[in-house]
């Protein structure tokens, strides 16, 4: 089978983009499969701040994105068209609009995998009629529709697939040597904590409303408001995406009830990101 990715990998880095490089690399790094990959690297964003933004100079680069496509469909041999459909955003979802109706009539077999969370209900609410029509006409009757769990399904299913499969997101294993590298760590933490040491709480993801920064402040200011004292101590490591949101969380850090309870390290990666891992007890991901 051949499998035409039409879907952009970091940069941006964020989970849908990883996720899809692992999806093109799992593939070709794997021929027994059976599943040969051509992938158009659909980027639009230049940073964070730009992804579901609407910028001048985006319809160009979908433009060419989508002519990159049907060079790869004039070669011929393509089975199938992979796309990740869009959050509930109407800049997003626009330009699905766009991919769609220049994509969908090339690439009769169509692959989408759901990972962002309520459109389905979006359209019905606040979406305006004539959007959802259009959705479901250019989302709709997709051969098969991939989704993440539970949560998303009903955002696939309100597009009517032929078939929907769960799949749950994964990465390689990020401690291999558990038992005779971290266990011991673990064990002597336990105890520490038995003992009265704090609990150490780390929040990994960009920092923003939607990925749940916000109630992980909240939740570490009600368990040290419950335990009588500090208990909890929360780092947080990633990128605002919005000055707003920015300012928000400093102000909310301020406050006496978590003043000295939270520090923010800003972005990791690489051997700082597994440093703030094993250095963890607790990993909050609301």
């Amino acid at each position: 089978m051949k499998l035409l990715v039409f879907a952009h990998v970091p940069p941006p880095l964020h989970g849908q983009s990883q996720m899809v490089a692992y999806l093109v690399d799992g593939f070709r790094g794997d021929p027994s499969l059976g599943i040969e990959v051509v992938h158009v690297d659909a980027r639009l964003s230049e940073d964070l701040s730009d992804v579901g933004s609407a910028r001048g100079g985006k319809l160009r680069l979908l433009g060419g994105h989508c002519l990159a496509a049907w060079r790869a469909w004039a070669r011929g041999g393509i089975d199938a068209l992979y796309y990740v459909p869009s959050p509930p955003k109407r800049t997003s979802l626009y330009r699905d609009w766009i991919a769609l109706l220049l994509l969908r009539p090339f690439f009769p077999r169509v692959v989408f995998h759901w990972h962002a969370v309520g459109l389905g209900a979006w359209l019905r609410e606040p979406g305006r009629g004539w959007e959802r029509r259009l959705s479901l006409w250019l989302l709709g009757g997709a051969d098969l529709a991939v989704v993440l769990s539970s949560f998303n399904e009903a955002d696939a299913m309100e597009f009517r697939p032929a078939r929907v499969e769960r799949v749950a997101n994964g990465v390689p294993d990020p401690c291999p040597d558990f038992a005779a590298g971290l266990a011991g760590h673990r064990r002597s933490r336990l105890e520490a904590r038995r003992a009265g040491d704090v609990t150490r709480v780390l929040f990994l993801a960009h920092c923003t409303r939607d990925k749940g920064v916000f109630d992980a402040l909240e939740t570490v200011a009600l368990a040290n408001h419950a335990a009588g004292t500090a208990r909890f101590r929360l780092r947080v490591a990633g990128s605002f995406v919005t000055a707003e949101e920015e300012r928000d969380f400093h102000a909310r850090v301020g406050r006496p009830d978590l003043r000295d309870a939270v520090e923010y390290v800003g972005f990791v990666a690489g051997e700082a990101k597994a440093r703030e891992l094993r250095g963890a007890d607790v990993f909050l991901f609301p």
